[in-house]
């Protein structure tokens, strides 16, 4: 009966739920949208796909951009942009990102 009871008080106490005030973040994780990304603890790797489109309404002069973020040209007919892949480590509010979020 004792045992009984011991095991009625664990079940109680260790079913109730408990709440954090801080945001929920995934501890493992893969996803393909919006952006290809995996997380592994307190590792996560975000990998924007490049984007190439070919046809008459395109473009139709010569651009380069290069800025921290992304990579883009322009050439008639032709265009491409790659935005650059992000890693990210720690969790919460001591996480560090270097590259796009």
């Amino acid at each position: 009966m004792k045992k009984l009871l011991v095991f009625m008080i664990a079940l109680v106490v260790f079913s109730v739920p408990v709440e954090a005030k801080e945001k929920k973040e995934k501890w493992f994780g893969a996803g393909v949208k919006p952006d290809p990304t995996l997380t592994i603890p307190f590792v996560g790797v975000k990998a924007p796909l490049p984007t190439a489109c070919i046809g008459k309404d395109v473009s139709a002069s010569f651009d380069f951009k290069c800025d921290k973020k992304s990579i883009s040209f322009k050439l008639p007919y032709f265009k491409f942009e790659w935005d650059f892949p992000g890693l990210s480590l720690g969790r919460g509010d001591k996480k560090i990102t270097l590259g796009n979020k």
